[in-house]
């Protein structure tokens, strides 16, 4: 009788994202974003509607980082909400400043606003939103949730994203 002796078993592991890269291509992703919205809002001239087109900005920085971690899953899901968030919360400062620059000058008025005035500034933003507007302050979370979604690869199960690098 000799012994059995099974053959070892390899499992197959999913390999990890690449975080760092996701944050790298996602923070490019995001100043790309950022200037994209910001120009469709304030030279557009979008009314009040300018806050649901914040999907976009969720859009090009889920992309950006699930092409740098190179496969969707919970990590790059949140990291692409967490930079998603703060591009629109810092980009809203500066559409806020273009609408009133515009506005000023369709009246024939001179206004000198600085262009950063401060995290003070992106505060008094949000809650003159939150209590003037709260449909709007709730269509910002469109963005990161359009990042969350699309960062955590549900839409494109299948596609190998390291060819997008």
């Amino acid at each position: 009788m000799s012994p059995r002796f099974s053959a070892p078993v390899e499992h197959k592991r999913e390999p990890t994202p690449h975080l760092g890269d996701g944050f790298l291509i996602g923070t490019a992703a995001c100043g790309l974003a950022g200037v994209i919205w910001w120009a469709l809002c304030s030279h557009i001239g979008m009314g009040t509607a300018w806050a649901y087109s914040s999907v976009v900005v969720g859009f090009i920085v889920g992309q950006g980082v699930l092409a740098g971690t190179r496969r969707g899953g919970a990590e790059p899901a949140v990291l692409a909400a967490a930079l998603s968030a703060a591009t629109i919360f810092v980009t809203i400062t500066f559409i806020d400043r273009s609408l009133a620059i515009n506005e000023a000058s369709s009246a024939g008025l001179f206004v000198d606003i600085p262009l950063w005035t401060g995290a003070q500034s992106f505060v008094d933003t949000l809650r003159y939103l939150t209590e003037n507007y709260p449909g709007e302050a709730a269509g910002l979370l469109l963005g990161p949730i359009v990042a969350l979604v699309v960062a955590s690869g549900l839409l494109n199960r299948g596609e190998n994203h390291a060819e997008l690098l």
